[in-house]
């Protein structure tokens, strides 16, 4: 997680992170948002699902649109 987000990358006032939690029980899950929101400094919502990277990808197709 560290190596996504270096302690001296920019903090983002606003946005969303997605990600995957296939495999991982509710609580883990949780503890995984949490570190997420905590490293990141992204002020918006850590979604994670339940789901393989395909169908995360094809779940929220328009909400990780680049236009």
């Amino acid at each position: 997680m560290q190596l996504l987000w270096p302690q001296n990358a920019p903090r983002r006032e606003n946005g969303r992170v997605f990600g995957t939690s296939k495999g991982f029980s509710d609580s883990d899950a949780l503890l995984i948002a949490n570190e997420i929101a905590s490293l990141s400094g992204v002020a918006g919502p850590v979604i994670l699902r339940d789901l393989t990277c395909n169908d995360l990808f094809h779940e929220y197709s328009r909400s990780l649109s680049l236009s």
